[in-house]
């Protein structure tokens, strides 16, 4: 806090790293590496998100977060602090926010846990979506031009337009805020949005597989 008070000062920033320490002070149940992304999204002004074989952070229900934590993070039991957490991050972020979102109809199809939790994740995003809380497209089964993507990520505009990229790899995780780098995952974004289907067809597809489960 005090480093935060002292930076405020030097930089003549108006308070905002200290405010930015408060949001994220007392979030020791969340993994380390979320910390960075977390802080980025607040300040976002349009965010874009893919994962290859997870939904979203953003968009996950009570139960799917809780396979996640349980499969990826700890087996033996999973923190209500950071499931709290992570629903909280969609309604945290700034009112004026625009979040897009490709998910693919592979992992959608995917049971994780149950059928139950799967059916509650069907609605949770449907329920977003309508709420105009985020732009959803799902990227068929059968897309045979769609790019190949080895782990998921995430583009954060902030205020100005400058852009910083999360990515997500099997060794963990990275922040990237090189121009080149940025601007070659926002070409990527927009050939998955190229092969997906569109927010209205996407939700009609989503209720057809909740039906169908």
């Amino acid at each position: 806090m005090d480093i935060a008070r002292h930076l405020d000062e030097v930089l003549s920033t108006g308070q905002i790293l200290h405010q930015l320490w408060r949001d994220i002070e007392g979030t020791g149940d969340i993994p380390p590496e979320w910390v960075d992304f977390l802080a980025l999204e607040q300040q976002a002004a349009e965010i874009r998100e893919y994962h290859p074989v997870l939904i979203p952070g953003l968009l996950q229900a009570d139960g799917y977060i809780r396979w996640v934590f349980k499969r990826a993070y700890d087996s033996s039991g999973v923190s209500e602090k950071a499931v709290a957490a992570r629903l909280a991050r969609l309604g945290s972020l700034k009112s004026e926010v625009r979040v897009r979102v490709v998910i693919d109809e592979v992992v959608l199809g995917r049971v994780s846990e149950s059928a139950d939790v799967m059916r509650e994740q069907y609605d949770h995003i449907r329920q977003l979506a309508e709420a105009e809380k985020a732009i959803v497209m799902i990227l068929p089964g059968y897309a045979p031009w769609r790019p190949i993507a080895t782990g998921g990520f995430r583009i954060m505009t902030l205020e100005g337009g400058r852009q910083i990229v999360h990515v997500s790899h099997m060794g963990g995780h990275a922040v990237k805020e090189n121009p080149s780098e940025a601007a070659a995952l926002v070409s990527f974004f927009g050939d998955l949005q190229a092969e997906s289907l569109s927010p209205t067809e996407s939700l009609a597809l989503l209720k057809k597989m909740r039906d169908e489960l």
